[in-house]
């Protein structure tokens, strides 16, 4: 997908605390599956995500929630990225607390933002059209209150 112009006023959230349970035996928990190659693509899961999300917004507009047990794979699978667009999760509590705290950054920071939440292990095939829908989504959200 070629870069066409950022979505303005929108910050993308990837999760990416997974523990790596459930694709056992491939994804363990020292190396969940976000951090690896699944697809045979050369990114890893998280890369490729925080890849599509910086063509979309740029990358000043991307935080990535994760562990505080990943911050070193996560700061050396994203090394572009700012170390304060790296939020590390003191204690792991799953989905809805990382969410809740990386939109109250945003939100602190840039209130007229609107937020997208995106797992960091997502397969999108149709990249064209996912962009699409997110760009009428941000739009959307940004027009109507």
């Amino acid at each position: 997908m070629e870069k066409t112009h950022t979505i303005e006023n929108l910050h993308i959230i990837i999760l990416a605390g997974g523990l790596g349970k459930r694709l056992w035996p491939v994804s363990r928990r020292n190396l969940p599956k976000q951090f690896l190659d699944i697809f045979g693509t050369g990114e890893t899961m998280l890369q490729t995500a925080v890849s599509r999300a910086i063509r979309l917004v740029g990358e000043e507009n991307v935080l990535v929630v994760t562990s505080k047990e990943f911050q070193d794979i996560t700061v050396s699978q994203l090394p572009s990225l700012s170390k304060d667009n790296i939020l590390l999760e003191p204690v792991h509590r799953n989905t809805c607390p990382a969410a809740a705290w990386a939109v109250h950054r945003v939100k602190t920071r840039h209130p007229e933002h609107a937020v997208a939440i995106m797992p960091s292990d997502q397969l999108i095939l149709h990249e064209d059209r996912f962009e699409r829908s997110l760009r009428q989504g941000a739009e959307y959200v940004c027009n109507h209150d």
